[in-house]
């Protein structure tokens, strides 16, 4: 992760291949550039709870079968309930993630055509 990455633009890129939950951001967070899982538990629930509050990303459950996925309109922000949620980008999270692109993944490693540097 760049050091000019915030958190909360890290936590949201995490979104970007598919909804995630505290616990699966947290497991995988080891990855590059996420490195999630080496941030304190606290400061990632706090990297979630501040874009959903700015509807960057929204809130999803699913049904017993884990397979319906059902919006979440007023999410509850207390530790139990906030750890069922599953989370994905809104619009408005998406464009900032690509507004920002480069300060969460890094310059670009290859110019449009060219192979990527190895």
């Amino acid at each position: 992760m760049p050091a000019t990455a915030s958190l909360k633009l890290v936590t949201l890129s995490a979104l970007i291949d598919d909804a995630e939950t505290v616990e699966s951001i947290r497991n995988h967070g080891e990855v590059p550039p996420y490195v999630l899982a080496l941030v304190p538990e606290a400061e990632v629930l706090h990297a979630l709870t501040s874009p959903l509050r700015e509807g960057l990303i929204e809130a999803f459950l699913t049904d017993r079968m884990g397979a319906a996925v059902m919006p979440v309109t007023s999410p509850q922000y207390d530790d139990a309930t906030f750890r069922t949620y599953w989370f994905l980008p809104t619009q408005s999270g998406w464009r900032r993630l690509w507004r920002n692109h480069d300060a969460v993944t890094g310059p670009p490693t290859a110019q449009p055509n060219q192979d990527p540097v190895r």
